[in-house]
């Protein structure tokens, strides 16, 4: 007789109860084996334990999205933990407009996710560019997807440990162009444009997640497009910004000194 594989289906289990096997082992009498056929469960029961095994999923993927974010913010920082588009203030109608126009990239971010549409939060310092991108991360790790947080001089002084360490550099820009949201924050020094070094090197990550529609997003403190274009290089600029939302944060910044307090 042939044997005959079977591949075990959950949901077939659960509907079909199994037999169980008694083989009779007497010394008087021939070797027998008999079936012993358990009660099947009724619709009801059924219903618990599909509902049951659905819970435990849904509890699953919560753990992992939660999971997610706590590790996004152990490398971004404890100060946006709380960032939100609620928590965001508005109190001028510039910052109003973009909100309103970042909540709806948000609401239709498995479709922006597909297609590679990014997001470039630009404008001066201060003006809570990190705390709206942040906020959308939220979004993006609600889809179950994986957002790679970096900031832009820390990206530079990787690229002067890869050199020095002699580690390979697929390996490193293979790293960003991985994830399906990178978030550069600050790609540029305070001061002036790139490097020729440093725009090649991030124009191989940006070309190769704009080659497999990733989406990469950016906070940059610049004043338009042809300042981009300037300091970023215009290769750079062009890829970042094709097919992706583009806010202007062009309203007071929010980082308010206290006054000195001088002694004398």
């Amino acid at each position: 007789m042939g044997v005959t594989n079977q591949v075990l289906d959950q949901d077939k289990l659960i509907s079909t109860p199994q037999p169980t096997i008694q083989v009779s082992e007497s010394s008087d009498e021939p070797r027998r084996v008999a079936f012993t056929i358990p009660p099947a469960l009724s619709p009801e029961e059924i219903s618990d334990r599909e509902r049951a095994i659905e819970a435990r999923e849904a509890d699953r993927v919560n753990r992992e999205k939660r999971d997610r974010w706590s590790a996004f913010i152990r490398d971004r920082g404890e100060r946006y933990k709380d960032c939100t588009l609620g928590t965001f203030t508005i109190d001028n109608e510039p910052a109003r407009r973009a909100v309103s126009l970042l909540r709806e990239y948000c609401e239709s971010i498995t479709d922006r996710l597909t297609d590679g549409d990014g997001l470039i939060l630009f404008g001066p310092k201060g003006t809570g560019k990190d705390h709206l991108m942040t906020a959308a991360v939220r979004a993006v790790i609600g889809t179950g997807r994986r957002v790679t947080w970096q900031n832009g001089m820390d990206l530079f002084g990787d690229v002067r440990d890869m050199l020095d360490s002699g580690t390979s550099e697929r390996k490193f820009i293979d790293r960003l162009v991985g994830p399906d949201v990178l978030y550069l924050s600050d790609p540029l020094p305070p001061m002036g444009r790139l490097t020729e070094f440093q725009a090649s090197m991030l124009f191989r990550v940006i070309d190769g997640r704009y080659s497999r529609r990733r989406v990469t997003w950016a906070t940059i403190n610049v004043s338009g497009r042809s300042e981009l274009d300037e300091r970023l290089g215009p290769q750079n600029a062009d890829r970042l910004v094709d097919g992706a939302l583009a806010l202007f944060c062009n309203w007071p910044s929010f980082r308010k000194p206290k006054p000195w307090i001088t002694t004398s």
